[in-house]
This record gives structure tokens, sequence and C-alpha cells, in this order.
């Protein structure tokens, strides 16, 4: 997108979680008494901060969680995917670590 002969990006940026929830329950038995018990339980999330212009182009950043540090990574990958543009937009929702941006360097 050109405004005035300049690039202009205009970025849709959310975040969202996948979260893998895993147990495992054996049991064995011998002469129907048990002899042994084995359960497994394995729970793991990650955030994922995504965005999307409106020529959609599509950037991903995964992390362990969601943080200030994280979306502020997040935003170096947009400033270097976006490098040569003038100007970049970025669409955020009301989440506290997207308000703490404001104050820092980008």
């Amino acid at each position: 997108m050109e405004k005035r002969g300049l690039k202009v990006a205009i970025l849709f940026e959310d975040e969202w979680f996948v979260e893998l929830r895993i147990r495992l329950r054996r049991a064995w038995a011998r002469e129907k008494k048990l002899t042994a018990r084995c359960w497994v339980s394995k729970n793991d999330k990650i955030a994922v901060f995504g965005s999307v212009d409106v020529e959609g182009l599509v950037i991903l950043h995964t992390a362990k969680t969601a943080n200030t540090n994280e979306f502020q990574a997040w935003v170096t990958k947009a400033r270097e995917t976006y490098n040569n543009y003038y100007v970049i937009y970025i669409i955020l929702d009301n989440v506290s670590y997207h308000t703490v941006v404001r104050n820092l360097p980008i």
C-alpha cells in the first residue's frame, strides 16, 4: 500500500495459545490381581503471536508465554520484515503487554 509515494503497512496482530494435554493410564494384572500401574501426564502450552497485513503477508512468533518481552520480539520481527516501509500501523487489542510497548523503543 502506498500513500503519497511512500510504502505503508497496516497489520492486524493477535495472539492465541496452543495446548497439548495427554493423559495415559495403563494397568497390568496377572491372574486378576493388579501387578503394575503406569500414569503419564503431559501438559504443554505455547503462545503464538501472529499478524496479517492487507496484502496477506503473515508474520508468526512462538514463545512459551505471552508477555511484554515476547511481544517486543514479535514487534522486532515485524520491523525487520517491513524495514523499507515508511510507516507501519499495527492494530492491537487491549491486552496489558500491548499497552506497555508504547513506552519501549521500536
